[in-house]
């Protein structure tokens, strides 16, 4: 009876184990299909996509226990999102929520901040005022890794080799760099000759400064404007006098050979006749025959509204004539 007993017994708990045994399986099972339809992250995907990767996950693994959510989430993320994990899981986050927003809130910093970094490579590093070379090459370095997180560090000295060449000062030198770079040569070499070329420039520069005569500066006076009085230089040939032509001439035309330079009856009674005939047309009277012969071929030109041009008197009196 007691063996009969005994055989129940032991029955029972065959059929009371069998069920958990498979539960067991259908659940490891289950974690396998899901890990499998489940996507990797690697943190460079942007953050619509890291937004959406951890949606899935959580929908997906709902239900789960909190240790194995959080091991499964560690399998499924690699290169940034593995680093923004361990950042998470040093703040002794446990519970899955929590590690998945301070790994999203890491991940987006971490993309404004290389953003920004390529910003400023794009735009070309710019040396500091009184910045010396070993901190602004310390500077340059880290803002290349922080452009290029995921690249190996050879791929990153030789980004900080080419972003260094042109952010020197002298031209000569970055030409001079540019010439002694060689495939496979190391930052930190490149540095110390980068070094060198700028103390040498600089020494030559100060040599230069020493031995160079003192020329005492010479003072230019500014040239001075002189302004000129203005002045009519317009000369009469008829008159010989400045100030209009012989065509606004007042006087009468004078003989082809008059000379002015003696000082005849001719020429007294020439200058006396335009003198007197001026004095006449400006007040409007007639001219007076006695002292202007030609008043009567005047008064003739005035009544056939002819053109008095000047010639000489006998030209004038052939026109009038005809």
């Amino acid at each position: 009876m007691e063996q009969c007993r005994q055989n129940k017994m032991s029955g029972n708990e065959n059929c009371m184990e069998q069920p958990q045994k498979q539960g067991q399986q259908i659940g490891a099972l289950e974690f396998v299909l899901t890990m499998e339809r489940l996507p990797e992250l690697n943190g460079t995907e942007g953050p619509s996509q890291i937004w959406k990767f951890f949606k899935s996950f959580s929908s997906a693994t709902e239900g789960w226990p909190e240790s194995r959510r959080v091991s499964a989430l560690e399998s499924k993320i690699s290169g940034k999102a593995e680093r923004a994990f361990d950042a998470a899981m040093e703040l002794r986050l446990h519970t899955f929520p929590e590690i998945c927003r301070k790994m999203e809130g890491i991940l987006s910093e971490w993309d404004c901040t290389e953003l920004r970094a390529f910003n400023e490579l794009w735009e070309g590093v710019k040396r500091r005022p009184e910045e010396p070379l070993d901190e602004f090459v310390e500077r340059l370095y880290g803002i290349v890794e922080r452009a290029y997180p995921v690249l190996p560090p050879n791929f990153v000295n030789d980004f900080a080799t080419k972003h260094l060449i042109p952010a020197m000062e002298s031209p000569e030198i970055s030409a001079g760099l540019e010439l002694a770079r060689r495939p496979g040569m190391s930052f930190d070499s490149f540095v110390a000759l980068a070094v060198r070329a700028e103390a040498v420039q600089n020494a030559t520069k100060s040599a230069v400064k020493e031995h160079r005569p003192e020329f005492k500066q010479k003072t230019t006076v500014a040239p001075q404007n002189f302004i000129m009085p203005k002045t009519n230089r317009v000369v009469c040939y008829n008159y010989n006098q400045m100030g209009h032509i012989s065509r606004n001439c007042w006087f009468p035309s004078r003989p082809k050979h008059f000379n002015f330079s003696q000082k005849s009856p001719q020429h007294l009674n020439f200058v006396k006749k335009g003198a007197d005939f001026r004095k006449n047309s400006e007040a409007d009277k007639k001219p007076n025959d006695t002292y202007f012969r030609a008043s009567a071929l005047f008064i003739l030109i005035l009544r056939t509204n002819r053109k008095w041009t000047q010639c000489g008197w006998a030209n004038r009196k052939k026109a009038l004539c005809k």
